[in-house]
């Protein structure tokens, strides 16, 4: 994993870069200089909801109740729960 840190001084490796950012390795000895702007953007691929929630009818048959949350009154909600049977 990496971070970014500043570039500490006493190294002579990187004495012209004191002050500046760098991506560091918190397991081993890599560190990289930033020195331009570097951007990075992924997109990651959203799962969908039957796979989440398990699919249809996969909450039709366990216990259920009614309630309502405290600070607004007109808020309604039904909790859900499986106890696993064994």
């Amino acid at each position: 994993m990496l971070r970014v840190s500043k570039v500490p001084p006493g190294d002579p490796t990187t004495e012209d870069y004191v002050g500046q950012n760098r991506f560091e390795c918190l397991t081993c000895p890599y560190h990289f200089v930033i020195n331009k702007r570097y951007f990075e953007r992924k997109y990651m691929k959203k799962k969908e909801v039957e796979d989440i929630l398990g699919g249809k009818g996969a909450w039709d048959n366990v216990d259920k109740t009614q309630g309502t949350f405290a600070a607004v009154q007109l808020l309604a909600w039904k909790a859900y729960w499986l106890v696993p049977r064994g």
